[in-house]
């Protein structure tokens, strides 16, 4: 039996037993909760303030994308399995008898993703977890299905900040300057404000944004990070992405809110690994480099990575790009501006895969760019064809959404393919039983 929503009534009822033993978790520890909402980057900022925040306090967070109406009480209760089957059910429930009794101890912080598909998902959310700091990072159309528009998504995600304490008692939201839809959110909320970015206008920023090359090879960023007058250089040997600066920033920020050393966040902050499948640096075989940004993709990140790979100088590069999903009304129309962008930049290989792809590619048949342009129904036929051609030197960007399974092309072109377990997204049991389907 369904009901309107679409849901089970066994969904249901799951739902609202995980609600309950969330929330009497909740009642009985009081944990200091920090959660992060918006469109693209949530994980990878939900990880960088965890690698910060732990080094000061007992601090738990999902160890997988927990961020739904499932998820988030599962992190509550500290589940690891989801909640597919009787087996998975009984876990849970033990894990959360032996929380709520103190067998296990609980911790101080709690870090949280909080993602939204469609209207009042926010609100359900926020009936189950009190926020203490809420961080909001960028708007973009990622799952517009649902709603009319871009400015709908950001009313909805804003819900996050006016629900806050007040400042007076600890309430804080953290906010994207160079965001404008999120900027304007600091209206919406009785907590206290602290913004972030690359603009001198934000309380914290980043300046001087540069490349770190050892022994002639790209190895990461580095940058100034701007506090109240004061400058101090940041070294990130580990992260690829400028975009992925900001994740930083929003530790940084949450850390100064919590009144740790900036002096200490700085020098935490410079072993921060991005999760796997967010522009992480993996070596590829015959001595390439290979770029994996497999977990998910959209219009705004999808042009970011581009951007970041374009700007690496000196190396033959390959962008293999699947799919992006669930873009709603948009879909034919950001297709063709990310690949626009990819003709506009010295990428000398392109390989798109999928239907969406292939028709926003189109145009290259009569270009005449000599790039060269391959076309390609799956992952697998992509990997293969990928495989033959990879030369020493070459630095290879993969990307696209998750149901387009593209972590397979990377496990084709990487050297330490016996440890993919590690290295790469969508490795548990139940995603690797899945065959691929073009969605």
């Amino acid at each position: 039996m369904k009901i309107k929503s679409g849901k089970t009534i066994k969904m249901m009822f799951l739902e609202c037993f995980l609600k309950f033993m969330a929330k009497t978790i909740l009642w009985r520890h009081e944990p200091f909760v920090i959660a992060v909402t918006g469109s693209i980057g949530k994980t990878t900022t939900k990880e960088a303030i965890y690698h910060l925040v732990k080094t000061e306090y007992r601090t738990w967070t999902a160890k997988k994308n927990f961020n739904n109406e499932i998820g988030v009480p599962l992190t509550i209760i500290g589940a690891e399995c989801g909640a597919s089957s009787l087996s998975d059910f009984f876990q849970i429930s033990k894990m959360w008898l032996k929380t709520l009794l103190g067998v296990i101890k609980y911790p101080k912080m709690l870090v949280l993703e909080l993602g939204i598909d469609r209207p009042d998902d926010m609100n359900y959310l926020l009936s189950i977890v009190k926020i203490d700091i809420a961080v909001v990072n960028h708007i973009t159309n990622v799952h517009q299905e649902f709603f009319k528009n871009i400015d709908q998504i950001a009313k909805e995600k804003g819900k996050i900040v006016e629900k806050l304490k007040k400042s007076s008692n600890g309430g804080f939201a953290i906010l994207n300057e160079d965001d404008p839809r999120v900027k304007k959110m600091a209206s919406r909320t009785n907590g206290g404000v602290m913004t972030y970015g690359y603009s001198d206008e934000a309380d914290l920023y980043a300046s001087d944004i540069s490349q770190i090359f050892e022994n002639n090879k790209f190895q990461g960023l580095s940058f100034k990070l701007n506090y109240e007058g004061k400058s101090i250089p940041i070294r990130l040997k580990h992260v690829l992405a400028d975009y992925h600066i900001y994740a930083v920033l929003v530790a940084i920020a949450v850390g100064n809110v919590l009144k740790i050393n900036m002096v200490d966040l700085a020098e935490q902050v410079n072993s921060f690994h991005p999760p796997v499948g967010r522009m992480n640096s993996l070596e590829g075989i015959n001595s390439s480099m290979v770029i994996d940004d497999t977990y998910n993709s959209s219009p705004k990140a999808t042009e970011a990575a581009i951007n970041s790979l374009s700007n690496i100088p000196n190396q033959r590069k390959i962008a293999v790009l699947g799919d992006m999903l669930e873009l709603g009304k948009d879909e034919a129309r950001d297709h063709k501006r990310v690949v626009k962008l990819l003709s506009e930049n010295n990428i000398e290989i392109i390989f798109l895969v999928g239907r969406r792809m292939m028709e926003a590619g189109n145009f290259f048949e009569k270009s005449e760019n000599n790039t060269i342009v391959k076309f390609f129904d799956s992952p697998l036929e992509a990997g293969n064809e990928l495989r033959k051609i990879v030369k020493s030197g070459d630095l290879i960007l993969v990307k696209g959404s998750q149901g387009m399974r593209m972590e397979k092309v990377v496990e084709r072109i990487i050297q330490d393919n016996g440890n993919v377990e590690k290295l790469l997204c969508r490795q548990d049991f139940n995603w690797k039983e899945k065959s691929y389907k073009m969605p």
